[in-house]
């Protein structure tokens, strides 16, 4: 019924010992291996660690319909083809009007059960060097995680980290590594940076 693949891709970036454990646990608590769903919860709490927030796919998307029709039409048929696909997106709008709604209904028609958000100004700290070495090891997880299976990782508020990223210090450098990260990863992950101060 599908759940071979679902549970494959469930598994995709976790280490073999913790896709092991998982599958060991999923089989001991209802004696079925093929259970998604739980085998989802293994890989969300890896990307957790990595300092991702899960956000539930959502099937209905109301209004939008420009947006709609160009994930339908423009990045989900070429999603595996490395000359074609759109894998970076940036949505721009006020606040309220469902930039990060947009990578849940996204996640759904993948066939994901959730969309993450990378928070870039948590991943801050206060040791040279630190910072960077946070969104490497978040940006490792997700190509992991992403390698063979299809994901949506929202950069939420990216103006913050670019207008900081101007300035000299901790924020230049992270900013430099995002675009590094971004421009390198061949992972099947789809970005969706939102912005939301137009000025």
């Amino acid at each position: 019924n599908g759940d071979a693949e679902q549970c494959v891709d469930a598994l995709c970036g976790l280490s073999a010992d913790t896709a092991e454990q998982s599958a060991a646990e999923v089989l001991a608590r209802n004696d079925l291996i093929y259970d998604p769903g739980m085998l989802w919860e293994a890989k969300r709490t890896e990307l957790r660690r990595a300092g991702l927030e899960m956000w539930d796919a959502v099937p209905d998307l109301g209004g939008l319909a420009g947006v709609k029709d160009a994930f339908e039409q423009e990045v989900l048929p070429w999603l595996r083809d490395k000359q074609l696909s759109v894998k970076r997106i940036l949505l721009a709008g006020l606040p309220g009007q469902g930039k990060s709604f947009c990578s849940r209904w996204l996640a759904h028609l993948l066939k994901i059960p959730c969309a993450f958000s990378l928070d870039l100004a948590g991943l801050k700290a206060g040791h040279v060097g630190e910072s960077e070495g946070n969104l490497k090891r978040a940006f490792a997880a997700i190509r992991a995680a992403n390698k063979h299976a299809p994901g949506v990782v929202v950069l939420d508020e990216i103006e913050k980290l670019a207008a900081e990223g101007l300035d000299s210090g901790v924020s230049s450098g992270m900013f430099k590594m995002l675009l590094t990260e971004l421009q390198e990863d061949t992972s099947l992950t789809i970005y969706i940076a939102t912005l939301n101060d137009l000025s």
